[in-house]
């Protein structure tokens, strides 16, 4: 494990490995809840941890749970195809 991986392990919870220049990364709040979000290959948070689950980007999009269903957004975190469909995207 590189230090900038170690680094980046302390700040957040859980981080994905990168694909398409992004990784996703999981920050605990002390609500107990956790949200998700994506860092660049600086260890930026480009996209700010909000979703209750993502997958990881593929031809510049992600699929992301939030607002009560998944959607899909674009690499600087715009919304492409609005939250509205339900179900498990079987991501495991």
């Amino acid at each position: 494990m590189t230090r900038k991986h170690k680094r980046l392990k302390y700040k957040y919870d859980d981080v994905r490995s990168f694909k398409d220049g992004r990784a996703a990364v999981k920050r605990s709040w002390r609500s107990g809840g956790h949200l998700w979000g994506f860092i660049d290959d600086n260890g930026d948070e480009i996209i700010d941890s909000q979703y209750i689950d993502v997958l990881d980007f593929h031809e510049g999009l992600a699929a992301v749970n939030g607002n009560g269903g998944w959607g899909y957004i674009d690499e600087d975190g715009n919304e492409v195809i609005p939250h509205i469909f339900n179900g498990d995207m079987n991501h495991k």
